[in-house]
C-alpha cells in the first residue's frame, strides 16, 4: 500500500495550474510580443500544428510531470507492508485423496467424484490459516505429493496435477492411512488431524487399514473418514494414463461406511457419507468450523522509502525539457 509521510506537500500542487498559466498563457509573459494589426488588409494568421510545436507541448507537459514529481517526492511516499506473524502453532492437516479409476463416476451428471473432491479440499485449503496441511494421494500404491505446508499456492498447484489412475486401479486404505500418519507423526504441533477421503474398501495392500488407524491413534491423531459417492449404478469415464484407452460404461461400486465409521472411531473421529458434491460441501465446512485453534497473532509493519524514484523521475523529466528544447528545437532559454 502507498502511503505518504508529509502529505502537506500536496497542497502545492494547487499552485500548479496558476504556476502553468504564468510560463503558458500569460500576456505580459517575457516571451511574447505585442503587435498591432489595426491596419493589416491581408490574410489572417492560423496556428498551424507543426512538429516543433507538437514537441514543444509534449515537453512542457513532461516538465510539469516532472514539477509535479519533485513535489509527490517531498511528501515522503512509502510503501507500506503488513505481515501476519502467528504467535501460535495452528493445526497439522493431511489430505489423504483416493485417486483410483472409480473415482472418475460421476453422481451427479457431467461431474466426477474426483473433481468434485479436487474443489472441494481446494476451498478447504483456501479457508484455513496457519495450519500446514500435506497431501497423500493412493491407489493400489500411495504416495506423499506434498508435505505439511504453509505454502498454500506450491499445495494447490500440486493438487491440479493430480490425476486419477496415476497410483493404481486398486484401494489400499490401510497403505494411505499409514503413509499419512507416517508424516504427521513427526510434526510438533498440539493438535493434527487427517482427512480420508474413498469411494470404495480395502481391496489391496499388505497393510490393514484397522492396524493403520492404530497408527493413527497412537500418533494423538484424529482421523476423519469420509465415503464419496452412493452404491447406486452411475456412469463411469475414464482415461487409462498410461495405455491412453478412454473407457465409457455404467459403474456400480460399494462404500464401506460402517468399516470407515470403525476406522474413524478408533482415532476419536467421524465418518462422513457424502453421496452428492453437495453433501462433500457441507462436510468438508463442518470440519473447518470444529478444526479450530485459537491464534494470536501480531501485525509486523515493513515501510519502504520509495522517494529517490520520485526524485530522479522528476529531475529526468525536467532536464529532458531543457535539453531536448536546446538540441530539437534551438531555443536559448
Amino acid at each position: 500500500m502507498l502511503s505518504f509521510e508529509n502529505p502537506g506537500w500536496f497542497l502545492f500542487l494547487l499552485f500548479l495550474p496558476f504556476l502553468i498559466y504564468l510560463r503558458h498563457f500569460w500576456p505580459s509573459r517575457g516571451s511574447t510580443i505585442q503587435v498591432s494589426f489595426m491596419n493589416w488588409r491581408g490574410p489572417g494568421f492560423t496556428n498551424v500544428i507543426t512538429i516543433q510545436r507538437f514537441v514543444s507541448i509534449f515537453l512542457s507537459g513532461a516538465f510539469w510531470a516532472g514539477f509535479s514529481l519533485l513535489i509527490i517526492a517531498q511528501a515522503g511516499p512509502v510503501l507500506v507492508q503488513r505481515e501476519r506473524i502467528y504467535l501460535t502453532r495452528g493445526v497439522d492437516i493431511m489430505i489423504v485423496l483416493d485417486v483410483s479409476p472409480s473415482m472418475a463416476a460421476q453422481d451427479v451428471p457431467g461431474q466426477s467424484r474426483f473433481d468434485s473432491a479436487v474443489r472441494t479440499v481446494r476451498s478447504f485449503i483456501q479457508r484455513r490459516r496457519n495450519d500446514p496441511i500435506g497431501l497423500v494421494v493412493y491407489a493400489t500404491q500411495a504416495a506423499l505429493r506434498v508435505p505439511p505446508t504453509l505454502d498454500y499456492d506450491f499445495l494447490l498447484e500440486s493438487l491440479d496435477q493430480v490425476s486419477i489412475g496415476e497410483m493404481g486401479d486398486a484401494t489400499a486404505l490401510g497403505t494411505a492411512i499409514a503413509m499419512g500418519a507416517m508424516h504427521l507423526s513427526h510434526r510438533t504441533a498440539p493438535h493434527k488431524i487427517m482427512i480420508l477421503l474413498t469411494d470404495g474398501e480395502q481391496n489391496a495392500g499388505e497393510i490393514v487399514p484397522q492396524m493403520a488407524a492404530r497408527l493413527v491413534a497412537g500418533q494423538g491423531i484424529r482421523m476423519y473418514t469420509i465415503g464419496i459417492g452412493s452404491n447406486e449404478q452411475v456412469p463411469l469415464e475414464f482415461t487409462d494414463p498410461v495405455t491412453a484407452q478412454r473407457f465409457r460404461g455404467l459403474y456400480q461400486g460399494y462404500v464401506d461406511h460402517d468399516g470407515l465409521t470403525a476406522l474413524a472411531s478408533m482415532t476419536g473421529g467421524e465418518h462422513f457419507p457424502a453421496p452428492t458434491p453437495a453433501a462433500l460441501d457441507s462436510i468438508f465446512l463442518g470440519i473447518d468450523s470444529m478444526e479450530r485453534v485459537e491464534s494470536r497473532v501480531r501485525i509486523q509493519v515493513h515501510r519502504e522509502p520509495i522517494h529517490r524514484a520520485f526524485l530522479l523521475a522528476g529531475f529526468l523529466l525536467i532536464m529532458a525539457d531543457i535539453v531536448l528544447r536546446k538540441l530539437l528545437l534551438k531555443e536559448v532559454v
